[in-house]
């Protein structure tokens, strides 16, 4: 183990054992995403033999696999030889979105809230947060729910002590220094100022999740008469969305 950690800091990166099948890479600088998602873009579509899935959080990556296949050595050294042969390094494309966003009082259920919280006026909050591009940087808790950041910090505030029962599809919600948007309905504890009118989470379309860690996000404010517009245009047929690449 001490010579598997020795190899894997050459590469700037700690790990971590997750089990007897798992184990997790942490970069050594604290709080480096970018790291994990360049990591992550790296590793993913090489299918090394025996793993059964990677996946990129806020503070590591966590490679999950088969013992009857590989072993936890062969795995770490392959990956040391990926990071470091710069020559093999398979670039994911990442886009930059435009997503249509509506921040009126129907749906910005907490605006009241967050303008007391932190003090500034519910139209500022709108403007504060849609003037910002977003990294992706981890998908979950629901199939689809992006988790972006960085939120400015002024809109820096707690999630919900108590959690809502029911959160519509679409709703865009703020905590700590992240913003989300809700795929589908569900529970949900954070504090919520506006809503999207299409899917991100588009069981029509082949690729069912819109975004992939990496991506950017900007917010379009729109009026709730174009929301209703969308809105109703993506009933009949999933809504396109603007999206260009990231070079």
């Amino acid at each position: 183990m001490k010579e598997i950690s020795k190899k894997i800091n050459s590469v700037n990166f700690k790990i971590k054992l997750a089990g007897d099948n798992g184990f997790h890479l942490i970069p050594i600088s604290e709080h480096d995403v970018q790291s994990i998602i360049n990591v992550y873009h790296r590793i993913k579509p090489i299918k090394l033999l025996g793993v059964i899935d990677i996946i990129p959080s806020l503070v590591n990556i966590l490679i999950v696999f088969d013992r009857s296949m590989t072993s936890f050595e062969t795995i770490v050294n392959e990956i040391i030889e990926l990071l470091k042969n710069k020559k093999i390094y398979q670039n994911k494309q990442n886009y930059l979105w435009e997503i249509p966003v509506c921040y009126d009082r129907e749906f910005a259920k907490d605006i009241n809230y967050v303008s007391e919280m932190c003090k500034i006026k519910p139209c500022e909050v709108f403007k504060i947060h849609s003037e910002k591009i977003y990294t992706v940087k981890m998908m979950g808790f629901l199939p689809g729910l992006p988790f972006m950041g960085d939120l400015n910090n002024k809109l820096y505030l707690p999630r919900k002590a108590e959690p809502r029962l029911r959160v519509p599809s679409g709703s865009v919600g703020i905590a700590m220094n992240q913003t989300v948007i809700y795929p589908q309905e569900s529970p949900g504890g954070w504090n919520l100022i506006g809503r999207i009118p299409v899917n991100i989470f588009e069981r029509r379309k082949k690729k069912a999740i819109l975004f992939s860690v990496g991506d950017k996000v900007k917010f379009k404010d729109i009026p709730i008469k174009d929301f209703e517009k969308i809105f109703n245009k993506n009933l009949i047929r999933p809504y396109e969305l603007k999206k260009t690449k990231i070079q």
